[in-house]
């Protein structure tokens, strides 16, 4: 059976390496646990699932087998306490409950507890390893072979199978409001060869798409539920594979969702449910910590406010760093913008480290690229470029004959994003631009910009993706989402797609090297600012959290201990 779509190649010798890790993590998931009152539950070095008890010694739920994948990516840890209701503050609301729909990189820790992906990926390092397929390999550069779970079925009763996939591929690439088709534009077609394997036919090699596979285009709904919404997004109505399912949902404000009694990997979650409150920005999330209304806040970003629950002994810190990172997106379709002098002028009016200082307390880092100097395609050469230098943004934008230009620049309603906006207002002002500011709502700025293309520049955080290859395309790309151009320029989809036709990754980073210096070097159609710490708080109950370098936690997997 065929189904037709459009995008990605390999992975033989990378999974094999992965599956040593998978050993390795289960014999040292086997190996830890925790003690105290609550219940507890374990495995033994076999990856058998352990008999838990109560601290009364009455019989508690088997725990998880430690050999699960959720295990070997970092996600889960074992020794969890089970029962009780997780309480989590996002201050960024979901743009959209349906990953191929939505647009926002802030859903995603919201998506995780709903959706699981084919392709996870290893915490600290971002190596992908199994999820909904269970091994993958590219017989050849244009053809990559997926192997699924066995008895797996979404929130609905419907069986999450090869056909699942294949529905699943055609409504990225073609469901009228798809936000990612870029991602999946290198399949041609997916063949069903049967129940459990699955083969994307590729029109080009195409090595980020197992990465790809990781992030939204891998997260499976259920066909049953998305042929019955037709059109309409499954915002209010997501169904998945994932840990929990939704309860009810008031869109900006809560989402309540309830264990997943059918998970795949069983023994997991540990919580009951998990009730997601929208604040709109971080500070109330963590005055609900405070006052123990709250569990979880997630993504904080206020330097002042880290220092101060560092001391404090019933709150958690945990920091880590993050593909996270602040620049900005410039219509440069638009004049003057389409003059590369304006730009680079732009780009170098901007003190990144003092103002990063400024705002983060020392939290952040400048950047010169989209994505940080731990990552294995980051280019050193590029440190500096197009950096601060007064008098060259000044001498660069009377050269364009548009020194005292006035633009619009697009905030939205966040105190630290304000923050930041007036203080690139002031910065750049020295230099000779005059920028007007206006700030709208969360859930209407990013489309008031990629959308409906009403502003000159958004400056704001690009949460970053598993793989570059989705960064690229998206960004920088004739067909991205968040490119703000219809065409391409300066050569750059041959340099994206130079960086995905081998799996080596030696010569993957001496592709984007390539890249960078054309895109974000020469032509300056990105302006990197800094790179951001991943920071979230908890209360000093919750167990079992962790953060990864892609800067998107997974709280799915915690537990509240008693």
């Amino acid at each position: 059976m065929q189904h037709h779509g459009r995008n990605h190649p390999d992975h033989g010798r990378r999974f094999r390496r992965l599956l040593a890790l998978l050993a390795v993590l289960t014999v040292v998931a086997a190996a830890c646990g925790s003690s105290g009152d609550s219940t507890e539950v374990g495995a033994d070095s076999n990856g058998s699932a352990t008999e838990a008890t109560t601290a009364d010694g009455a019989e508690a739920p088997a725990g998880p087998a430690a050999d699960l994948p959720a295990f070997a990516e970092g996600a889960a840890q074992p020794g969890g306490t089970y029962g009780g209701t997780l309480r989590i503050a996002h201050w960024f609301p979901p743009l959209s409950l349906d990953p191929h729909t939505g647009s926002s990189g802030a859903d995603h820790q919201v998506l995780y507890s709903l959706y699981d992906r084919l392709v996870h990926f290893e915490y600290e390092t971002l190596e992908f390893v199994p999820g909904l397929a269970t091994s993958w390999e590219f017989p050849d550069p244009q053809t990559l072979v997926l192997n699924l779970q066995e008895g797996v079925v979404f929130h609905d009763g419907t069986p999450f199978n090869a056909e699942a996939v294949a529905f699943n591929v055609d409504r990225v690439q073609n469901h009228p409001n798809t936000k990612i088709p870029a991602d999946l534009e290198s399949v041609e077609s997916v063949e069903v060869i049967d129940d459990l394997t699955v083969q994307l036919n590729l029109n080009k090699p195409d090595s980020g798409l197992v990465g790809v596979l990781s992030d939204r285009a891998g997260m499976m709904v259920s066909p049953t539920a998305a042929k019955a919404a037709a059109e309409v997004q499954l915002d209010a109505t997501p169904v998945g594979t994932g840990p929990f399912k939704m309860v009810e949902y008031a869109a900006g404000e809560r989402l309540l969702l309830e264990k997943n009694e059918d998970y795949w990997q069983e023994g997991l979650p540990y919580a009951d449910g998990i009730e997601w409150i929208f604040t709109g920005d971080e500070q109330a999330g963590l005055n609900g910590l405070r006052a123990g209304d709250i569990d979880i806040a997630l993504t904080v970003r206020d330097g002042a406010q880290i220092q101060a629950l560092s001391s404090d002994p019933a709150v958690k810190v945990i920091t880590s760093p993050s593909l996270n990172t602040d620049g900005c997106y410039i219509n440069d379709e638009r004049p003057p913008w389409d003059d590369v002098r304006v730009r680079k002028a732009f780009s170098m009016a901007i003190d990144r480290k003092t103002l990063a200082d400024v705002l983060t307390f020392g939290q952040a880092e400048e950047a010169y690229l989209p994505v940080p100097p731990q990552h294995w395609s980051s280019s050193p050469d590029m440190v500096g470029v197009n950096g601060y230098d007064l008098e060259q943004a000044k001498a660069l934008l009377a050269e364009s004959g548009h020194d005292g230009m006035t633009f619009t620049m697009m905030s939205y309603q966040n105190p630290l994003q304000v923050r930041k906006a007036e203080l690139l207002q002031e910065a750049v002002a020295k230099a000779g631009f005059n920028m007007e500011l206006e700030v709208l709502e969360l859930a209407a700025s990013v489309p008031a910009m990629f959308t409906d293309f009403q502003y000159d520049m958004f400056c704001a955080p690009w949460t970053g993706r598993p793989d570059p290859h989705q960064t690229v395309t998206n960004m920088l790309g004739s067909t991205g989402y968040y490119s703000l151009r219809e065409g391409d320029r300066a050569g750059i989809d041959a340099l994206v797609a130079a960086a995905v036709a081998t799996d080596d990754l030696e010569q993957r980073a001496a592709a984007y090297a390539d890249l960078w210096d054309v895109a974000i070097g020469q032509e300056a159609l990105w302006i990197p600012l800094w790179h951001n710490s991943s920071v979230t708080v908890t209360s000093d109950k919750v167990g079992g959290y962790n953060l990864n370098l892609l800067g998107k936690g997974q709280p799915q997997f915690a537990w509240i201990e008693e």
